[in-house]
C-alpha cells in the first residue's frame, strides 16, 4: 500500500499489476498525511496527529475495517493524537500471533505472543531523547516509553519498528535495535507470568494458553534484553531506515538502510544477528537525508546529560542501610543503586546521606523495574497522566538484584549478611514496588504479593538529592 495526495492505493507485493484505490471511508480522502503498516494493520495519521487504524490488510479489500477508537480496555475511547507526524519519526509496530508467534526474554528463553498480539505506535519526542509508546488498549497519554540506549541519554534521529522490535539511528549512523513492548516488559500480568530470576529448569511453553495456565512452564524473565548495538555500515547512508519481520521467531528481522555503494544507489541490509552488511542496488534516487556516517562509533557524541533525578534515604525495617539511586532514568528498566551498610542504625544516622563521612561499606547493586502498575489490577491506570516525572506518582513493580560479588561479601560483613538474610530467600532478589515522583521515591515491601499498599506494609521514603 502507498499514500499519494491523501488517497490510499494498493496492489499485491512483487507484482507488476497496476495500482488501484484501497477502500477508504466516505469523505476520508485528503485526510491522511502519512501511513505505517505492520503485519495485518495499517495506521494513518492526519495533519493534527489523529490516528486511524485499518484492520485486515492481509485479507481481501472488502474485508478491510477502519476504526478510530483508541485507549482503555477494548479501545473504549474515541480517538488519539500523537505529537510527532514527521516521516521517519513515528511508526506502527504489531507483533502477531500468526506472523511472528514468539518473544525472547531477558534470559534468551522463547515465549509465545498472546492470543491478541500487541499493537503500538511509537514516536520521537524531546529532540529524539524519548521514544513514546502508545498502545490502543492502554491509557491515552505519553507516559509509556521505550527508554533509549545509555540510560535514556541517546538522541534518536530516525526510527522504524516491526513486530515489537525498534530500530534506531543517531545522526552519525550509530544503530541499535531492541525487542520491547509492554507485554514483554512486565506490564501485563493478566496475560503473562513474570519472574526476576531465571528458571532454566522449567520448559518453554508451546502456546500462550499453556504459558498462562501451566505454572510449571517458564515465566518471562525481567527485565527484557537491552539494546543491541549494530556494526557500522561501510558506505554512504541516509536517515531512511526500516525493519521487517521475515518469519516467525524474534530473531527473524531484516534491517534496511537507504544508501550508496560504488556509485550505485540502493539499500544496505542485514539480518538482525548478522555482523556484516550487504548492499542491493536499485538505481532509484536517494530520498532521505545523508548522514555523517563515520567509520567509528560516535554514540557518545550525541548523549544528553544524565537524569537529574537522584534519591537517597534509609530503609524502613533496616535502618542501618542507606540506599542511593543516582540519576534515575524513569524510562529505563535497570537502574544502578548503591547500598551502604552500617553496623548500627546510629552509625547510619551519623554517616549522613549517601555515606558523606565514609563510615559505611557501599555495595553496588541493580534495581530492575517494570512500569505501569503496582501489585493488583486495580492499580492499573485507566485515565491519562502527564509525560515524564512530576508530582503524580509513576508506579513500578521492581526488585533489587544482588550480584554474586556482593553475595560473596556476606562472610566478611556481618551487617550485610543480616540484611540479606532478612530480605532474601533462595533467590538473590528483593521484590518490592515503587511510587516515583520528582521529589521522592516510596519503596513499598508488601506483606502479601498482591497488596502493594502503604499501610501496614513497610514503606521507605527516599528523598531527592
Amino acid at each position: 500500500m502507498t499514500l499519494l495526495d491523501g488517497t490510499l492505493y494498493m496492489r499485491h507485493r512483487e507484482t507488476a499489476e497496476p495500482w488501484r484505490y484501497a477502500p477508504m471511508p466516505e469523505g476520508f480522502h485528503d485526510t491522511l498525511i502519512g501511513i505505517s503498516l505492520d503485519a495485518d494493520r495499517l495506521v494513518g495519521v492526519d495533519a493534527d496527529g489523529w490516528l486511524y487504524t485499518m484492520k485486515g490488510t492481509l485479507k481481501e479489500p472488502e474485508e478491510f475495517v477502519w476504526i478510530r477508537a483508541w485507549g482503555g480496555p477494548g479501545r473504549i475511547f474515541d480517538g488519539f493524537q500523537i505529537a510527532n507526524t514527521t516521516p521517519g519519526q513515528w511508526v506502527l509496530s504489531v507483533i502477531s500471533t500468526s506472523e511472528d508467534q514468539t518473544y525472547v526474554d531477558g534470559d534468551g528463553r522463547v515465549h509465545p505472543v498472546s492470543f491478541a498480539g500487541l499493537t503500538q505506535v511509537l514516536f520521537l519526542a524531546g529532540d529524539g531523547q524519548h521514544i513514546i509508546s502508545c498502545d490502543p488498549w492502554l491509557t491515552r497519554d505519553y507516559s509509556y516509553e521505550v527508554g533509549t540506549p545509555v540510560d535514556c541519554r541517546f538522541l534518536v534521529h530516525s526510527l522504524s519498528a516491526a513486530a515489537s522490535t525498534t530500530f534506531i539511528t543517531n545522526k552519525y549512523g550509530d544503530m541499535y535495535t531492541r525487542l520491547y513492548d509492554v507485554d514483554l516488559a512486565g506490564g501485563d500480568p493478566a496475560q503473562f507470568r513474570y519472574t526476576w530470576v531465571g528458571k532454566p529448569e522449567r520448559k518453554e511453553s508451546g502456546s500462550w494458553k499453556e504459558h498462562r495456565i501451566n505454572f510449571r512452564t517458564a515465566p518471562i524473565k525481567l527485565p527484557p534484553q537491552e539494546w543491541l548495538h549494530h556494526s557500522k555500515i561501510p558506505g554512504t547512508i541516509t536517515d531512511r531506515i526500516s525493519i521487517h519481520s521475515t518469519a516467525p521467531g524474534a530473531d527473524n528481522r531484516e534491517l534496511r538502510v537507504e544508501g550508496k555503494h560504488s556509485g550505485h544507489t540502493g539499500y544496505w541490509h542485514k539480518m538482525l544477528l548478522d555482523e556484516e552488511w550487504e548492499f542491493t542496488a536499485t538505481g532509484q534516487p536517494l530520498q532521505g537525508t545523508i548522514l555523517d556516517n563515520s567509520p567509528t562509533d560516535r554514540t557518545s557524541d550525541t548523549l544528553v546529560d544524565p537524569s537529574p533525578y537522584s534519591y537517597e534515604g534509609r530503609l524502613y525495617g533496616n535502618k542501618n542501610v542507606r540506599v542511593k539511586i543516582p540519576n534515575f532514568a524513569y524510562a529505563a528498566t535497570s537502574h544502578p543503586v548503591e547500598a551502604t551498610i552500617y553496623d548500627t542504625p546510629e552509625d547510619a544516622e551519623a554517616g549522613g546521606p549517601h555515606n558523606a563521612w565514609g563510615t559505611g561499606r557501599t555495595y553496588h547493586m541493580t534495581i530492575a523495574t517494570a512500569y505501569g502498575r503496582l501489585a493488583s489490577p486495580l492499580s492499573q491506570r485507566l485515565f491519562s497522566r502527564a509525560f515524564g516525572l512530576d508530582d503524580e506518582p509513576r508506579y513500578y513493580k521492581a526488585a533489587l538484584l544482588v550480584p554474586p560479588e556482593v553475595l560473596a561479601q556476606r562472610v566478611h560483613d556481618p551487617a550485610l549478611d543480616a540484611f540479606l538474610a532478612e530480605n532474601i530467600d533462595e533467590d538473590p532478589v528483593i521484590p518490592f514496588y515503587l511510587k516515583v515522583t520528582e521529589e521522592k521515591i516510596k519503596v513499598i515491601v508488601p506483606p502479601l504479593p498482591f497488596a502493594a499498599i502503604d499501610f501496614p506494609t513497610r514503606v521507605s521514603r527516599l528523598r531527592r538529592i
